[in-house]
């Protein structure tokens, strides 16, 4: 180490090594024995604040070379160096800040507007940017999430909407498409009663079918998933539920509780992170649909599938078409569903991109939006800095006059900016 801080001094311009090379040389070797016996951390503390010394100094000198800076300049500079090498420039940025402590304290006025001007903006951008960073940056909390897909329809040249659910022929035969889809399931979510002895209230819950789970790839913290011999006669519920209702009892599992307008059994306990469709659902009651008396053409299920690997979206979106133009041949269905769906469009696009929908831009917006609000601030607290250093042009020319250089009266400056972060 000491090597390469004698190595760090080589790197200063040659005109300041051959008036002061030697005696930084000397002010190494002597601080370094002094802090290695001091200790690991002394030794490390040195190496660090000394080795950044030499960096800034090298600079400096360029700009500012030592010769030419008066009569007694070899002299101060020679002083100056001592004086920061050693305990290095650490020390003199120590008392910079003290010194910019005890002036912010004689000014409260502008310290407090420059404090609470910097501080509320930065709390509320780290705020708004928590809230992207949970929403848009982190992905879906489920394994492999960017090959789940939200799965619907559209008929362009059709009266119905843009865009709408598919029916339950749709998620019989996609199901069948095991090459390019592992699994697909139905969602949805309403309000409905929810009773637990005497406590009574209308919660947020869904009926998907058990292939939700599987798809999904998620495992409950408590008991098991459901499948599909349970019909519609057990529930899981959420984490949330878990703690509200239940008081986080491990022997929920096996309850019963009237959810739905039914009696179910409570089969298992979700982990805190799984909400779907949305953070608000409190349970699932499963309902695994048969493929016997389906009448086509029933629309509005949503699906969630997920994608197999390697299968590309437009390649999907084919066989979904295909499979599609083929079901009023299997299904039957009115001369109206035929022409649905000869003009059947498959939507497929990202879960997560479901999931957000509009919020997804506006929390963008949002987030731009604090960012310049944060720059006018910082702009504004510079202001405020510029107004205070022309009312100190006295005080500054003093220590101008009295031998202080143009670096020292910038880090001056530079140190009340930092005591204000």
């Amino acid at each position: 180490m000491k090597r390469l801080l004698l190595g760090l001094a080589g790197w200063l311009p040659a005109r300041f090594r051959e008036d002061f090379g030697a005696d930084v040389e000397e002010q190494i070797e002597r601080d370094w024995a002094r802090a290695r016996s001091r200790g690991r951390a002394r030794l490390a503390l040195f190496v660090v604040t000394t080795a950044w010394d030499l960096a800034v100094v090298g600079v400096l000198e360029r700009l500012w070379p030592a010769r030419g800076r008066g009569v007694g300049a070899d002299r101060d500079t020679r002083a100056d160096w001592n004086t920061r090498t050693g305990d290095g420039m650490m020390t003199t940025w120590w008392q910079d800040l003290g010194f910019a402590w005890r002036s912010l304290r004689r000014a409260p006025s502008f310290t407090t507007t420059a404090v609470l001007t910097i501080g509320t903006t930065l709390g509320i951008t780290t705020a708004v940017f928590a809230v992207v960073q949970k929403v848009l940056i982190e992905p879906l909390p489920y394994p492999d999430a960017d090959r789940l897909v939200y799965i619907a329809a559209s008929a362009p040249g059709s009266d119905f909407p843009e865009e709408f659910g598919v029916s339950a022929e749709f998620y019989f035969e996609y199901r069948a498409l095991g090459d390019v889809l592992e699994d697909v399931g139905t969602f949805n979510s309403f309000t409905n009663t929810l009773r637990v002895g005497d406590r009574v209230e209308r919660v947020r819950m869904s009926v998907p079918t058990p292939s939700m789970f599987s798809t999904l790839g998620v495992r409950p913290i408590l008991g098991r998933l459901p499948v599909p011999d349970d019909e519609q006669e057990v529930a899981v519920i959420s984490h949330a539920a878990w703690l509200d209702w239940f008081g986080g009892e491990p022997g929920v599992i096996g309850r019963a509780i009237d959810a739905g307008g039914g009696v179910r059994t409570v089969i298992g306990v979700m982990g805190p992170d799984f909400g779907f469709p949305n953070e608000g659902v409190l349970l699932w009651i499963p309902n695994d649909m048969r493929n016997e008396g389906i009448t086509p053409g029933r629309f509005g299920m949503r699906l969630v599938g997920r994608i197999a690997p390697g299968v590309e979206m437009a390649a999907l979106r084919d066989r979904l078409r295909e499979t599609a133009h083929r079901l009023p041949e299997q299904y039957g269905g009115s001369a109206r569903y035929a022409r649905l769906m000869e003009l059947h469009e498959p939507v497929v696009r990202p879960l997560d991109d479901e999931m957000l929908g509009f919020a997804r831009t506006s929390l963008w917006v949002l987030l731009a939006a604090m960012g310049m609000v944060l720059l006018i601030a910082a702009t504004n607290v510079t202001n405020l800095f510029l107004v205070r250093s022309e009312r100190r042009l006295r005080d500054l020319a003093v220590r101008r006059a009295i031998g202080a250089g143009s670096v020292q009266l910038a880090r001056l400056q530079l140190s009340e900016s930092l005591v204000v972060a």
